[in-house]
């Protein structure tokens, strides 16, 4: 079954919804999973890289994982991937609501 692009969007939305609750409730692997699940629907399809701006906030939502555990590295690496596709769809609050 092929996937449209609005399937993906609503496919992507939803794993970093998830994630975020996970965040809330402190289920910080879990949220983890989320949001590279998340990454990985919204940059792959057919087996090739296509980034979603919609990945945006999954990327975010890492990024406050990973602060949260003290990786910062990682964090920066996300947040630095967030910002471009979050400007990309003209929303670069996204990233502060992750």
């Amino acid at each position: 079954m092929q996937r449209t692009g609005e399937n993906l969007y609503v496919g992507v939305s939803a794993l970093s919804l998830l994630g975020s609750i996970a965040v809330q409730e402190g289920h910080l692997h879990a949220a983890e999973n989320y949001y590279q699940r998340a990454i990985q629907m919204g940059t792959v399809s057919a087996g090739k890289p296509v980034p979603m701006p919609a990945i945006a906030y999954a990327h975010g939502g890492l990024v406050a994982v990973y602060y949260q555990r003290n990786q910062l590295d990682a964090a920066r690496s996300h947040l630095e991937k967030a910002l471009p596709l979050a400007l990309q769809i003209g929303q670069p609050e996204t990233i502060a609501m992750a």
